[in-house]
């Protein structure tokens, strides 16, 4: 084997102008793949981020309780501390983007029935960009809420003996949050003396099964009830799922081309050195000597095309959508699944050529020359 690998590098060496040409070849069918890939994650990406904007997939909220009492923030003090939910969120990594621990209170503000929403900035996800900057004696307060107390940015509320500066009042929702007021998490707990939360907001990786995960939390967690939102399940799997699809069949025909190329490259490589080979053969090699230096080749030319490839279609990416595609663009296990696919394949369309060449009659060729 040993030497089948120095005849392979000696080749290579010796040979710049097939190297170079091989190279290309497998590097720009691995960048097209590459950028494609790429590009499509990434736009999948920013799609569900604009989804999740909307809210999350699913709500976890303490057993024994529904989704009326979700909706009247009547979930109780707090039932999931900091270590269940990271443990929660460690069980669902592989199916989840994000997951957001609140503390959702109901008490008087001001001599008026009012929602608490505690939240942590460095985890929350809303189109509100002011809730990521929240202070910690700031309160950003919902549209209805704002006209019912008569509150503009600025002024001040009093929450517990607490005096909390209105940081912004948010557009109108729609929704109960119009009627909340958004506090921080670690403060609102403070407030009344906890180190729970009673809501946990479960955010889905583009192209991740509702269901599965549904079904995992139910298997796995007892102390909670889950509610699916059902956000739509065509926008957030189905039509993700037919793209992947049509995908994987331009990879296929791909990787196709590629082998077919390696094939001929290999081929006529073989042919120019079919009296090389005859020697080493004569010299004392063997047939599995030759195919295994012919294969070692290929892999080599594979492994640095697909490497070049890559980081062609990386840039591709980014120069297409910057701001999309920086999220996505060095992903390990995209750069180790088109290394390793392109060695497969560039064996695979090396071997036949390879075979022929390695176990042809190599005492006639020589005694042709």
């Amino acid at each position: 084997m040993k030497a089948a690998f120095w005849l392979a590098w000696r080749e290579l060496v010796n040979r710049r102008s097939a190297l170079v040409a091989g190279i290309a070849l497998v590097s720009v069918a691995v960048a097209l793949c590459t950028a494609t890939e790429l590009v499509s994650s990434a736009r999948e990406a920013a799609v569900a981020a604009q989804i999740d904007h909307m809210g999350p997939a699913l709500h976890l909220i303490p057993a024994g309780k529904t989704a009326r009492d979700l909706a009247r923030f009547d979930l109780g003090s707090g039932s999931f501390g900091n270590d269940e939910v990271e443990r929660i969120y460690r069980s669902l990594s592989s199916w989840i983007r994000a997951l957001e621990g609140r503390l959702l209170l109901r008490l008087p503000l001001e001599g008026r029935a009012a929602s608490l929403i505690g939240i942590d900035p460095s985890r929350v996800i809303s189109p509100f960009k002011v809730l990521g900057r929240l202070g910690d004696s700031d309160a950003v307060i919902g549209a209805e809420l704002a006209r019912s107390l008569g509150k503009e940015v600025g002024n001040e509320l009093l929450i517990r003996g607490s005096r909390f500066r209105v940081a912004a009042v948010l557009p109108e929702t729609a929704s109960v949050e119009d009627l909340a007021a958004f506090l921080p998490l670690k403060r609102l707990q403070n407030l009344f003396e906890l180190d729970t939360v009673n809501e946990i907001r479960v955010f889905p990786a583009p192209g991740a099964s509702i269901e599965e995960i549904v079904s995992h939390l139910k298997s796995a967690q007892s102390q909670l009830r889950v509610i699916n939102v059902h956000r739509g399940e065509a926008a957030e799997h189905e039509m993700g799922h037919t793209l992947r699809q049509h995908r994987r069949v331009l990879y296929m025909i791909t990787a196709l081309v590629v082998a077919l190329c390696v094939f001929i490259w290999s081929y006529l490589n073989a042919g120019e050195r079919s009296l090389e080979m005859a020697t080493v053969v004569a010299i004392g090699g063997t047939g599995v000597t030759v195919l295994s230096m012919l294969v070692i080749r290929a892999a080599v030319v594979g492994f640095l095309g697909a490497l070049l490839g890559y980081f062609a279609g990386a840039s591709i990416a980014l120069a297409q959508d910057l701001e999309s595609a920086v999220g996505v663009a060095f992903s390990w296990k995209l750069l180790l699944a088109m290394s390793g696919g392109t060695v497969l394949v560039s064996i695979l369309g090396a071997c036949p050529a390879s075979i022929l060449s390695a176990f042809r009659k190599h005492v006639a060729v020589l005694q042709e020359w």
